[in-house]
């Protein structure tokens, strides 16, 4: 358990104008939890892609795929 005055005991902001995702969130009318929710979801999205991503373009590049007509060629 982390003690006090340690760094990791520090909390993400000690009022609601120092954290910056409660004036985020105001304009498309979200709480703070909903704008931080939207945004931990959109993270894990965008890792999964890039995780995908990371495993596709070598195999894609082995088989000769290299671009957007590459790929056309081959659905089409």
């Amino acid at each position: 358990m982390p003690r006090v005055g340690d760094k990791r005991s520090k909390r993400l902001a000690d009022t609601p104008e120092q954290f910056s995702g409660q004036r985020a969130g105001e304009p498309a009318g979200l709480t703070t939890s909903e704008y931080v929710r939207m945004a931990i979801h959109r993270k894990l999205w965008q890792d999964a892609l890039t995780e995908s991503r990371r495993v596709a373009v070598p195999r894609a590049r082995a088989k000769g795929v290299f671009t957007d007509e590459d790929v056309f060629a081959l659905i089409s």
